[in-house]
């Protein structure tokens, strides 16, 4: 009986040290990246740092693989602006590979400009997230986030209201968080697009802007017509 035992343990143990284990990798996506020159990363026990440097004002693109899924990640990316312009906004977003049932029944089309061929924007149900809510976006430069990470068709986070002259260093902090085991997508490789000047919707402050001057003409009209 102590034989067997011992069979089917060293089996156990033969099988967990020959299993493949999950080696998480980034690199410069080059089928789209224009804006990146150069980028190099760490991992430390949760947190992945990347240092990245633009050479162009252009989209930049990064290729996330073998993410260790159900586990929050807090990215802290490190970005100097070597473009030759200055930068008023940096939008990111998250897209996940073509080709899964959910993105025909929860996807927008047709897709924003900026994504490659390949690739659909992350939709709520491939359950490749940014983490706001136990990672709130931060920049060490822009003050302000326009985030949506709620609706059924994108996650992006797009950070403005300062300007990231030509030559500077900043950082933007967010949580990553990708569950795809759970949801029949293990260990699927996702980009990180970003967008130097640019907004994935349009302008944040374009809403309020459009609704103070929907009142201030309204409240003209009230008093042209008591002048009447």
């Amino acid at each position: 009986m102590k034989k067997a035992v011992v069979f089917v343990m060293g089996v156990l143990v033969l099988a967990v040290i020959s299993s493949p284990a999950l080696a998480l990798s980034i690199s410069i996506y080059d089928p789209a990246n224009s804006g990146i020159g150069s980028m190099s990363w760490n991992l430390s026990g949760n947190t992945i740092t990347i240092e990245e440097t633009w050479t162009s004002s252009a989209p930049g693109y990064l290729i996330f693989d073998d993410m260790t899924e159900g586990v929050l990640y807090t990215v802290v990316k490190r970005v100097t602006n070597q473009s030759g312009d200055s930068w008023s906004s940096f939008a990111t977003e998250l897209l996940d590979p073509a080709g899964q049932q959910n993105d025909l029944d929860h996807d927008v089309l047709p897709y924003p400009a900026h994504v490659p061929d390949g690739w659909t924007t992350s939709n709520q149900y491939d359950w490749l997230i940014y983490y706001v809510a136990s990672v709130p976006p931060t920049s060490t430069l822009f003050p302000s986030t326009y985030i949506d990470v709620d609706t059924d068709a994108r996650d992006f986070i797009d950070f403005y209201g300062a300007v990231a002259a030509d030559g500077s260093l900043f950082s933007i902090t967010h949580g990553l968080y990708d569950d795809g085991t759970s949801y029949g997508s293990p260990n699927q490789a996702f980009l990180l697009s970003q967008r130097p000047n640019a907004f994935s919707k349009p302008t944040p402050d374009g809403g309020s802007t459009l609704i103070l001057l929907g009142i201030g003409l309204a409240a003209l009209a009230s008093r042209l017509r008591r002048k009447e």
